[in-house]
């Protein structure tokens, strides 16, 4: 019994450390990359993370994300390599939905974001499509959200590549460059499950 409270005991700390090593990072004036010292936490909570606490860890990177990234901080890019680094206590597809509402959908289907930003989210989606080979076996239903995601990213790319249908239409850059940051994470997909492609 004893045993138990110490394990929750480093359980939860770990999970306050986290959070507050996130919030520490994403409240300060510049983040240009994760800090080597909050990976390290991040390392820490997911070996020891249990399944309550990603209810936790959604809710309070919701919270971090509104406070102090959303669009135009120049924090996007940091804040999408740390839900991928995250993925394995966050990946449920309706909160996985809410982040590709805010974060994917945002920054691909758009023009004008810095390249940093887009790669960072073509890495979190590119995570997010080959979840159910990813190592960690702890992720429930793993296959249903790679499916669910890889239409949703196969949707976007084709609402961007319409044919036109006469001489007087033609496609626009702005279409051109959003279909070609899509294509591309199909095509990243593709080499890392060409079974399923």
């Amino acid at each position: 019994m004893a045993s138990n409270m110490v394990a929750d005991s480093l359980l939860d700390r770990s999970l306050k450390d986290a959070i507050k090593a996130i919030n520490a990072t994403f409240s300060s004036q510049i983040v240009s990359g994760l800090p080597e010292e909050l990976q390290q936490t991040l390392d820490d909570f997911l070996e020891r993370r249990q399944d309550q606490d990603s209810q936790r860890v959604q809710e309070e990177l919701l919270v971090i994300y509104n406070k102090h990234v959303g669009l135009g901080s120049g924090k996007q890019s940091a804040f999408a390599s740390l839900l991928r680094i995250l993925l394995p206590a966050i990946a449920k597809q309706e909160w996985l939905d809410e982040w590709w509402s805010l974060i994917v959908k945002q920054t691909l289907d758009t023009i004008g974001n810095k390249r940093d930003n887009i790669e960072a989210v073509k890495d979190l989606l590119l995570s997010i499509l080959v979840l159910d080979t990813a190592e960690d076996k702890t992720i429930e239903n793993a296959a249903g959200i790679s499916t669910h995601f890889t239409k949703k990213t196969l949707d976007a790319f084709l609402a961007h590549t319409k044919i036109p249908s006469s001489d007087v239409e033609v496609v626009s850059p702005e279409d051109e460059f959003i279909a070609h940051e899509w294509e591309s994470v199909l095509i990243a997909f593709g080499r890392k499950r060409p079974k399923v492609s």
